[in-house]
């Protein structure tokens, strides 16, 4: 081999040597990145099924603090050995109980009455030390009149009637849960404290979930029903949102 020949063949060597092959030119292609799962969307009134609050809680307040809403939430065990519709019948009932009893205890202990300068009812925690409240309901009791005991002890009761249900379900803890709400527009609209007291009306019907009598065919179904557990569920009505 010539001495040129020979340097050639060096020459190609080299580049071969050093020139990347036509893999490694081509880059691996990168997998897109997958897109963000949203969270979803959580419900303060499947959280309360599924947590552990009793009584009274989510107090709003208007700007004076005067007590716009509340919500109650009241829990009990599913009892066993009963047929699974008959059980969540009696938790039902069991909860609606503790529930009246949780916030009529609160009203007692923990709220004050007035009236307004427009002549409303108020209602507000008296001696509440949260932000500007305790001020504003010192505003509230200093222009309005406050209500005797007698009054005060009728609109307890017409409070207690004037829950309404937003939600209730069984949690995995084997408890049937209820939660109510409480609206001081919704109860002022009512007529008067005879109002509050007479569960007359259609609207009034379907607070608490109140339920007719059963009739003798279901209640040989209930009775005739297996022992299934109750199962997990929940349902909760339209207008919850207005309470949180």
């Amino acid at each position: 081999m010539s001495n040129l020949s020979k340097s050639a063949f060096l020459c190609l060597g080299a580049l071969l040597a050093v020139a990347p092959t036509q893999a490694q030119e081509v880059a691996a292609p990168v997998a897109p990145a997958p897109a963000p799962v949203a969270a979803p969307a959580t419900n303060p009134v499947q959280d309360l099924i599924d947590g552990y609050i009793n009584g009274v809680t989510n107090i709003k307040r208007d700007q004076t603090g005067a007590i716009k809403s509340v919500v109650v939430v009241a829990r009990t065990d599913i009892p066993g050995g009963l047929p699974s519709a008959m059980a969540e019948r009696q938790a039902s009932r069991s909860a609606q109980v503790r529930a009246q009893a949780a916030f009529r205890e609160w009203l007692n202990s923990e709220v004050a009455m007035a009236y307004n300068e427009k002549n409303e009812l108020t209602i507000y925690t008296e001696g509440s030390a949260e932000g500007e409240t305790g001020a504003a309901n010192a505003q509230i009791k200093s222009s309005g009149k406050t209500v005797t005991k007698e009054e005060f002890a009728m609109r307890v009761e017409g409070f207690v009637r004037g829950l309404q249900t937003i939600g209730s379900g069984v949690n995995d803890r084997n408890q049937f849960v209820a939660v109510y709400g409480w609206n001081a527009a919704t109860t002022r609209a009512l007529d008067g404290v005879e109002a509050l007291m007479r569960p007359a009306n259609a609207r009034q019907q379907g607070r608490l979930g109140q339920q007719g009598p059963l009739l003798d065919s279901q209640r040989q179904q209930e009775q005739q029903g297996n022992l299934r557990p109750v199962q997990r569920g929940s349902s909760i009505t339209d207008d919850a949102a207005d309470f949180f």
